[in-house]
């Protein structure tokens, strides 16, 4: 597992972390755990049979998630502010709580996520919650654009533009995430 910084960090880490292939993690949630996103790109990675195996964007503003890959695993969590968050595709497995705006709940006195944008990313027969656009007021407004939710789970519609969701997706070719023992791995 990779942590950059140091959780509620503001600083820029200038990390690049491209075209990884993880496998068969057994540990923890965060097999990429950046807490301090400013001006660090988390691209063109896939995740694949690690069924807690997640790739996150913890706290900073303005980081880059695009184009990677989770099969079977564990998804995408982003907290922080005015991150990319485009071109993902979660299959099985958990999903991305991405939301588009600002909100309240589930990270008060955390890093907020705030003013994201999440644009073409595809969710297929994914175990968990998606919300796209949730927002604590509509003052400033970045609606969740073209994104595809194939057989979700739950779906919570809020600020979102052009957003298609499939209620009738097939997923019995899907697999789905397993805890795997370590003579698996």
């Amino acid at each position: 597992a990779v942590e950059v910084c140091y959780t509620g960090s503001d600083r820029s880490s200038g990390w690049l972390f491209e075209y990884n292939l993880i496998e068969n993690h057994r540990g923890s949630s965060g097999i990429v755990d950046v807490k301090c996103a400013k001006d660090t790109t988390v691209q063109f990675n896939t995740v694949r049979n690690s069924p807690n195996g997640r790739i996150d964007l913890r706290g900073g503003i303005g980081g880059k998630l695009i184009s990677n890959t989770s099969i079977n695993s564990g998804g995408f969590s982003v907290l922080g502010e005015q991150h990319q968050v485009i071109g993902n595709v979660v299959e099985g497995g958990g999903g991305l709580y991405i939301p588009s705006g600002n909100i309240t709940g589930p990270y008060s006195g955390r890093d907020n996520p705030s003013r994201q944008a999440p644009r073409n990313n595809t969710f297929t027969c994914n175990q968990a919650r998606h919300v796209l656009g949730a927002w604590a007021d509509s003052t400033y407004s970045i609606p969740a654009t073209n994104n595809t939710l194939n057989a979700p789970q739950s779906v919570s519609r809020e600020n979102e533009n052009n957003n298609t969701i499939n209620d009738s997706y097939d997923c019995g070719s899907v697999s789905q995430a397993v805890s795997l023992s370590s003579n698996q791995v």
